[in-house]
């Protein structure tokens, strides 16, 4: 006896403009369906062959969960056996832009830039520590760890605003609930506080005084908030001798250069965010400036002859004769080509001379020319003009990784999320 079939058979799909189609398919091997537009592929696949496995998946839930699940209309067929539950990919017409890449229009980028927050580190640029964010419970066990066998004074550094007097300050920190403080090498409750007394380069407040023993650990913790809190996120624990023994800082800050940086989210790692990208390029890793070599296209001219070729023509022409004028007042070559000319005579005709002012007869510079023009950008001619000699250059600031600095800093593995996306399939699974 012979074993059944595996096909899926299809005998006389009439859905849509389909007449009577037969068809057998084997499962497990990769089928193209290819034809002329409206030759009924997209009928035969979604509407006869998927709709039937997908309306047979659904009649094996009971009544009471099939009332939740949407159900596809009965194909009309003749008959189709051997079904198989399907899933449906539809074809996505996504809007492309400037910025789209393969990683944006597939959105594989829009889950990587879910993920990496998640589980990336920060490197501090300047010291190369990895850090993380401090909260006021890590702080009260970094304190508590140091075993400090002495009281502890917990508060904040503060300044009398100018617009305050010194009565007036001192009744606002008594109404905030302050009593004592630590100015001119010593601790004094704020109402005994004189007028020698007074160090008008600051107060140390205090909020609690405290040994940093385990048991007390849920008090420390709360006057380290209420010290982060009123010292505008800046704390600070001295001893008994008004010494500073530690500051306090919440969230993300470096230790040797007192910068701080903001927790990472999504947007920052998505250079189609002005969260995330490059302030310099926009997100797009590429800047449009003059290309010098669109300037001087032939190297083997000399400046006499027309190097330049942006000052050719009755338009800037003047240009030429200002250059060839400059040139011989300071005994330039414009005779010679332009690859031959000395490094330096090339920087001072590029850049011009740095004592050029506005009216005076020095050397401006082609840079500078082009600057002058990019303000008449109003006119069409000038735009048509400019863009003969510009072109598109790697992003100095992001080095074409499309992201602000910042977030740059974050990396997985010691790969930055740029540096994720510039491996293979294969690199990336390794």
């Amino acid at each position: 006896m012979s074993e059944p079939s595996s096909q899926i058979i299809v005998r006389g799909a009439k859905q849509n403009n389909l007449k009577g189609v037969d068809l057998e398919i084997s499962p497990g091997k990769l089928t193209v369906f290819t034809g002329l537009s409206g030759s009924g592929k997209t009928t035969l696949l979604f509407d006869v062959i998927h709709a039937e496995g997908q309306r047979k998946y659904v009649e094996t839930f009971s009544p009471y969960v099939r009332q939740f699940l949407e159900t596809l209309p009965r194909p009309k067929v003749d008959s189709i056996l051997n079904v198989r539950p399907s899933i449906s990919v539809e074809q996505k017409n996504t809007v492309r832009n400037s910025r789209s890449t393969v990683g944006t229009m597939t959105e594989i980028c829009d889950y990587f830039k879910v993920w990496f927050p998640q589980v990336a580190k920060l490197r501090d640029p300047d010291s190369g520590e990895i850090l993380s964010a401090e909260t006021p419970e890590t702080l009260a066990k970094c304190l508590i760890s140091r075993n400090l066998d002495e009281n502890i004074f917990i508060g904040f550094s503060t300044q009398k605003p100018n617009s305050l007097s010194v009565d007036d300050f001192l009744s606002f920190l008594v109404q905030a609930g302050h009593t004592r403080v630590y100015t001119k090498g010593k601790f004094i409750r704020i109402e005994n506080l004189t007028g020698t007394d007074w160090n008008e380069s600051g107060l140390f407040i205090i909020i609690d005084r405290i040994k940093p023993v385990n048991s007390n650990r849920n008090r420390i913790t709360e006057s380290i908030a209420q010290s982060l809190k009123h010292g505008n996120g800046i704390g600070e624990v001295r001893n008994s001798k008004g010494e500073i023994l530690s500051s306090l800082h919440e969230g993300l800050r470096s230790s040797s250069s007192g910068k701080r940086f903001e927790q990472p989210s999504s947007s920052m790692f998505s250079f189609n965010s002005p969260a995330g990208a490059c302030p310099t390029c926009k997100g797009f890793g590429r800047v449009i400036e003059i290309d010098p070599d669109l300037v001087i296209p032939d190297k083997k001219l000399s400046i006499q002859n027309g190097a330049i070729k942006a000052f050719l023509g009755k338009v800037y022409g003047h240009c030429q004769d200002d250059l060839i004028r400059c040139a011989r007042d300071l005994n330039l070559d414009v005779k010679s080509s332009w690859e031959e000319l000395p490094q330096s005579d090339k920087t001072f005709i590029w850049d011009g001379d740095p004592l050029y002012q506005d009216g005076n007869k020095k050397w401006y510079g082609i840079k500078s020319f082009f600057e002058w023009v990019a303000k008449k950008t109003y006119k069409m001619h000038v735009r048509v003009y400019l863009s003969k000699y510009r072109g598109y250059f790697i992003c100095p600031d992001c080095s074409g990784k499309r992201l602000k600095n910042e977030s740059l800093y974050w990396r997985w593995k010691q790969q930055t999320l740029p540096e994720l996306y510039s491996l293979s399939a294969e690199e990336l699974f390794d």
